[in-house]
């Protein structure tokens, strides 16, 4: 490949046109993004991004996480096509799993194996820091509340269902009972961390096992008139605090869950589906 920068372009309706035209979330971005960043590591090219909010990650990027020294982030919509006339830059617009991103673009044509590329991907995850003032707060609540001797669960279902209209989600918390009340025969003295997004999920958890689960969110952090129902910053808790964590109990078909095993190198143990 003889371009002079590999660029992730996280623009809804931005070059390349491919489909689907989704407007991705937090961990599909981060996914796409770091996917291609450790790409352009391995060809030893310059790696560039946008980032621009949709209603799925109402943010920047740099509202969350510091922007990494050797990165160019540029979110002005005109620069692509102004800086394309000045160098060669190779588009992408990705936001599939880190596997996929290799079985279709490197498997072929580049003497890269699946287990390198990945590990070149968790590497540059792991630049991924959030700002001072979030990280203040991840740092502060892991501490107390000893993160890393607890394990870690994850339940979604604000848009992971099959019809959300019926709520016919695709885990209930039935499966998560199971997961936990496994672990409490095993070992009694287990304790949790819960990220969840919505606030029935917190409250049938929280009511079943006291204080043996612990929570960033409160009830009151909720609001559940938007499609996230938590905030970026809480989310942003919620995705370190879960990547500290022993292991994981998550969504089957979540980056978010995803992601979070992949940046602490934790087990993640995929939830069972419904359907």
């Amino acid at each position: 490949m003889k371009s002079d920068m590999i660029f992730f372009n996280c623009v809804r309706y931005g070059p390349p046109h491919n489909k689907p035209r989704i407007a991705p979330g937090l961990c599909n971005r981060l996914r796409g993004m770091f996917s291609v960043y450790a790409f352009a590591d391995f060809l030893n090219i310059p790696f560039g991004f946008s980032w621009h909010p949709s209603n799925p990650c109402p943010c920047q990027f740099h509202e969350l996480f510091e922007v990494p020294s050797d990165l160019v982030y540029e979110n002005e919509r005109k620069w692509l096509n102004k800086k394309s006339n000045q160098i060669e830059i190779k588009l992408f617009r990705t936001f599939d799993t880190p596997w996929h991103f290799w079985n279709t673009i490197i498997k072929n044509d580049y003497d890269l194996a699946w287990e390198n590329f990945y590990d070149i991907y968790k590497k540059q995850l792991r630049k991924l820091k959030p700002i001072p003032k979030i990280n203040k707060k991840i740092i502060s609540f892991a501490e107390k509340n000893n993160i890393n001797e607890r394990i870690g669960l994850h339940i979604r279902k604000t848009d992971n269902g099959v019809s959300n209209k019926n709520k016919k989600y695709r885990t209930n918390e039935d499966w998560y009972f199971n997961m936990i009340d496994m672990e409490l025969d095993n070992n009694d003295q287990s304790k949790f961390f819960l990220a969840t997004d919505n606030p029935e999920s917190r409250l049938k958890i929280m009511e079943r096992y006291g204080d043996k689960v612990i929570s960033y969110t409160t009830q009151d952090d909720f609001n559940i008139k938007k499609l996230r129902q938590t905030s970026m910053e809480n989310s942003i808790v919620d995705f370190y605090c879960l990547s500290l964590c022993k292991r994981l109990y998550g969504e089957n078909g979540s980056s978010f869950s995803d992601v979070a095993s992949e940046l602490g190198n934790i087990e993640f143990i995929r939830s069972e589906w419904n359907v």
